[in-house]
């Protein structure tokens, strides 16, 4: 859960999660050299955050 108004760095490699950190833990690449968007949901499904990547 990250508090409103909090900031969250979210990670593709392995981590301990915690501190404002969240890792994925991927096996290999997600992000993609054309851009790619992450988007955080509630656990309604509501978006309440997104930032694009790339170009």
């Amino acid at each position: 859960t990250v508090a409103p108004g909090a900031g969250v760095a979210v990670r593709t490699g392995c981590g301990s999660d915690g501190g404002g950190e969240l890792h994925w833990c991927a096996d290999g690449p997600v992000w993609s050299n054309g851009g790619d968007t992450v988007i955080l949901q509630d656990t309604f499904g509501n978006v309440v955050a997104q930032r694009r990547y790339g170009p």
